[in-house]
């Protein structure tokens, strides 16, 4: 039987922070302990935008960046709605500047929310310390342009707006919201992410069994919807192209179950073309989907899969492998498992991507670069990355703050030690900081397919601001405004 804390209240105001019969001496009772400051936001909308001008980015990113704007049609394999709201103020500034500019925006929409105190006291330094301390490591991140990165500064923003929201006013909801919905947007596994951290904080925070349950069927209902939003908005509205995104987890799976099972299952079970197919063995690395790719050692595979789409259809290859799981639940899970122990023990930094210390051809270069493009029949020219002094140590500190191996592992603790403390004394922005946090490690466990640092990187940042979080909202009650 489901237990959860015994603390009066509605159930659905509680959500919100308009919620009645608080428990007494809980920091949810003295109102916001976080201020917005447009100082704050301003210097590090500034900053991160001038020390990373024009922004770093991988192969991927900048394929999606030249696309967006020379042709009419987009692939989906790294989300539409990314590409278009990267390039909100490309038309005007170029990219990947244009780019950058989003990310700092959203950055410094972060940034721009402050631990607030009623007087100056021993607990006011180390704490604005640390918090200010956090923002500057993660002020070399906001240059890179990634989706996750987008994510990660994303889902900071959604805490950050419910910590300091106020119980007497509902002006925070719209921008909550909005941000949720584009969070749930970018990336059609964050529905998963959504699920997670919906029932974790509810388990945490409510009192009553019919209200967790009613919530909780509620919130579940709105982020398995964001699947088919999430679709009809890059095929219908955004006129996007399928690229069939889902085959590198299909493939990935299916590698890693026939590698634990003992048995080829792309051979003995589902339609693909094995005649094409080198030995699954040869192939399948645990860490990553990549081999698999048409980049990859063995792209015979990738290619397999369009022929099964074309052929049966695309809701085959996913009937195939879910069969696959459904068959052989002890390798899947020794598989997955084996992934995030990769995952967790990876060396790779959130600044950097294989891609920029490998590929001469894409960041981190002292000479234009440019991208052929068939549709124009000719070049598109992309402002490039060039390193500084005052750059590279902005981002060495954030190496050192956030790639660290233990930083990985203590980040799992430190959310589920926050979650702890939450439910002893209640501080829902703190919990919802930790389980936004551990719903991404989850939705990795499940559909992760390579163990690169910015996958982790939501993880680490939200647990590190929900321990901020939760260090203001324990201060005794006369230190709170």
């Amino acid at each position: 039987m489901l237990r959860l804390r015994a603390v009066p209240g509605q159930a659905i105001q509680r959500l919100w922070g308009g919620h009645k019969g608080k428990k007494m001496g809980s920091s949810e009772s003295r109102g916001s302990q976080f201020r917005w400051s447009y100082g704050y936001f301003l210097v590090f909308l500034l900053v991160s935008f001038a020390l990373n001008y024009p922004g770093r980015t991988n192969a991927d990113s900048q394929f999606q960046l030249i696309q967006v704007q020379v042709t009419p049609i987009i692939g989906d394999w790294h989300g539409p709605i990314t590409t278009r709201i990267w390039n909100l103020f490309g038309p005007v500034i170029g990219q990947p500047s244009g780019a950058l500019l989003i990310d700092c925006l959203v950055f410094s929409l972060f940034a721009g929310v402050i631990p607030r105190f009623a007087n100056h006291t021993r607990y006011t330094l180390p704490i604005t310390i640390a918090d200010i301390m956090l923002k500057i490591a993660l002020v070399a991140t906001a240059g890179i342009i990634y989706k996750d990165v987008l994510l990660t500064f994303l889902l900071l923003s959604i805490t950050a707006i419910f910590a300091f929201r106020r119980p007497e006013t509902n002006s925070y909801k719209s921008p909550f919201c909005a941000l949720v919905l584009i969070a749930c947007l970018i990336r059609p596994s964050n529905f998963l992410v959504g699920i997670i951290s919906l029932l974790l904080f509810l388990i945490i925070t409510f009192d009553r069994r019919h209200a967790f349950w009613r919530a909780a069927i509620i919130g579940t209902t709105a982020f398995l919807l964001a699947i088919p939003l999430t679709s009809y908005a890059n095929k219908v509205l955004l006129r996007s192209q399928d690229t069939y995104s889902e085959r590198q987890l299909i493939l990935f799976d299916i590698a890693g179950i026939s590698i634990r099972s003992g048995t080829d299952l792309f051979r003995t079970e589902g339609g693909w073309n094995t005649r094409a197919l080198p030995s699954v063995d040869r192939c399948f690395t645990p860490h990553q989907w990549d081999s698999l790719s048409f980049w990859g050692q063995c792209p015979q595979y990738y290619w397999a899969y369009d022929a099964a789409v074309r052929r049966y259809g695309k809701a085959a290859p996913i009937r195939w492998w879910l069969a696959a799981i459904v068959h052989h639940p002890e390798a899947y899970l020794l598989h997955r498992a084996l992934f995030v122990k990769k995952l967790l023990w990876t060396w790779k930094p959130v600044t950097q991507s294989p891609d920029d210390v490998q590929n001469t051809q894409v960041s981190r270069v002292r000479h234009p670069y440019y991208w052929k493009v068939p549709e124009k029949g000719g070049h598109w020219a992309i402002q490039m990355w060039r390193d500084s002094a005052v750059a590279s140590f902005f981002i060495a500190i954030s190496d050192l703050a956030l790639a660290h191996r233990i930083i990985y592992l203590a980040t799992m603790l430190g959310s589920l030690s926050i979650l702890y403390l939450t439910w002893r004394q209640r501080c829902l922005p703190a919990t919802l900081a930790a389980s936004v946090a551990l719903g991404n490690f989850a939705m990795l466990v499940f559909f992760g397919v390579s163990n690169e640092g910015r996958y982790l990187f939501p993880t680490i940042a939200c647990s590190l601001y929900g321990a901020i979080i939760l260090w203001r909202c324990r201060l005794p009650a006369h230190y709170s405004v």
